[in-house]
């Protein structure tokens, strides 16, 4: 009963703000610990930062080499494979909620509402001394735009400046649209860590007004792809996973790639982990590593750095 609620105010959640759950599946992904399929559902919740690389790496261990039909109605046929009958479709193995954040994903995985529990930051020594943590990926968040005038290279200062509203418009005349996160936000005390002039000016934009508050990272990122001349914080690995065509310039002459990531000479890192229970049956364990690999598989393809 604690599941099914949990799920069901997760997906009017998902309603509420739009989320779709249907992603690219490329069909060359193989991970099958020894062609081990995990029956049943399985549930999984957290931050997100981190849900939209388990929806695609679901989207990839739904594929075969028979050509299966994705759980989320993307057909993954892998070259050279028949498709299978139209209208087939594969049984759903992994239900994944809309974002209830990384405090959720532990509140939920403690309350046994959830096999798997994703956090967008590194876990705490508390929670390492109660859950199972894997590692997944590190990735750079990013202060991005849509602006095709922006500047290639910015400071800290620079962006300082630009989130107590100065400049007020970029070189082509158009206006500019600051996003930031809601306050507590795990983006907000990753910000502070390294900077705490430019979290204050963030601050000061969402209390002033002057800034949009974005209180999801799915409100973020449709924030910035729908909105002329946006800027906020964003994971780099958001951005591939999921094609936004935004600019990311380089901040104090750093460049956000997994090498400055692995390196940690670019300041802003987001740390996405996975949490089980460990008293979880054997069939969840195995199943909960599965989806880790093929997360951290991906996460590599897509440009993340992914931790030993």
């Amino acid at each position: 009963m604690l599941r099914a609620a949990f799920f069901a105010i997760a997906a009017s959640v998902a309603m509420l703000a739009g989320c779709n759950d249907v992603v690219d599946a490329p069909a060359a992904f193989v991970c099958d610990d020894e062609h081990f399929e995990p029956s049943g559902q399985r549930f999984v919740a957290g931050s997100g930062a981190a849900t939209p690389l388990a929806r695609a790496a679901v989207a990839l261990l739904a594929a075969d080499s028979a050509g299966r039909v994705s759980e989320y109605g993307a057909n993954t046929t892998a070259a050279g494979a028949a498709p299978r009958t139209a209208g087939a479709t594969a049984p759903r193995r992994w239900q994944i909620a809309a974002s209830v954040g990384s405090g959720g994903a532990i509140a939920a995985l403690s309350d046994s509402a959830v096999d798997v529990g994703l956090l967008g930051r590194a876990a705490t020594d508390a929670e390492r001394a109660a859950f199972d943590v894997t590692p997944i990926a590190q990735t750079a968040m990013v202060i991005a735009t849509t602006a095709v005038t922006a500047p290639q290279a910015w400071t800290t200062a620079e962006l300082v400046a630009l989130y107590r509203g100065q400049p007020e418009r970029w070189p082509d005349g158009s206006p500019i649209r600051l996003f930031v996160r809601e306050a507590g936000d795990s983006a907000e005390a990753l910000i502070a860590g390294k900077s705490p002039a430019l979290a204050a000016a963030m601050a000061d934009a969402r209390i002033s007004g002057r800034a949009g508050v974005a209180w999801s990272d799915e409100q973020l990122r449709d924030a910035l792809a729908s909105t002329p001349g946006a800027v906020g914080p964003v994971d780099q690995l958001q951005l591939t996973l999921e094609h936004l065509a935004v600019v990311v310039p380089t901040l104090d002459g750093v460049t956000a790639e997994a090498a400055t990531v692995r390196r940690r000479t670019w300041p802003f890192i987001r740390h996405i982990e996975m949490l089980t229970r460990r008293d979880c049956p054997a069939d969840t364990r195995r199943a909960a590593r599965l989806l880790a690999l093929a997360m951290r598989g991906l996460a590599a393809a897509r440009g993340a750095h992914v931790p030993r």
